[in-house]
């Protein structure tokens, strides 16, 4: 056995077990980091907040898919936050668990269509890109279930509302909302 001093008062501890505490430390675990970057996110600005959020959605989302359902409505909730790029942000989370895992779409649909009402045209932009994507993944969702659950149907009667909401704006002033429902039409 290899030895190494450590000092703390531990001693001669062998190598193999010092490595191990240094691996413990170096992995905290993924859940205790998710905490950690949503606390801080909270307390943060909008540059480090998205910073924080960015490493949130790698770890959940890429790393560790298993803490999504612990931590999708922490992020979520990032929703209602003032600056227009963490709301943008927060669309494009739903997007990514729904994507990874399709199940999320009962309960990322209802957020994007509350989101669709946004103050603001980038963020609304966003939503409808975002209803693209997921429109077509609820279709194949729906179609590889035998029945329905009450939540799905709920979530494709909403989804069906957002699509009226999406398609009634092919009136509206912005043009660049106009093209975005003309490519969700098609």
């Amino acid at each position: 056995l290899t030895w190494s001093i450590v000092m703390a008062g531990r001693g001669f501890v062998p190598l193999g077990e010092q490595l191990e505490d240094e691996e413990e430390r170096e992995n905290q675990t993924t859940q205790e980091k998710v905490v950690a970057l949503i606390n801080e996110a909270q307390l943060m600005n909008k540059d480090k907040k998205l910073e924080c959020l960015s490493q949130v959605r790698e770890l959940i989302i890429n790393k560790d898919p298993s803490l999504l359902d612990n931590f999708f409505e922490e992020v979520t909730a990032f929703q209602q936050d003032s600056a227009v790029d963490v709301r943008k942000f927060v669309v494009a989370f739903i997007e990514d668990a729904c994507k990874k895992d399709p199940h999320f779409l009962v309960r990322g649909i209802p957020m994007l269509r509350y989101m669709m009402t946004d103050r603001n045209v980038n963020v609304e932009k966003r939503v409808i890109v975002c209803f693209m994507q997921l429109y077509r993944i609820a279709l194949v969702l729906l179609i590889k279930l035998k029945t329905a659950e009450e939540d799905t149907v709920e979530m494709w009667e909403i989804l069906q509302e957002a699509k009226n909401d999406i398609c009634s704006k092919l009136d509206g002033d912005n043009d660049g909302i106009r093209t975005l429902v003309i490519k969700f039409i098609e």
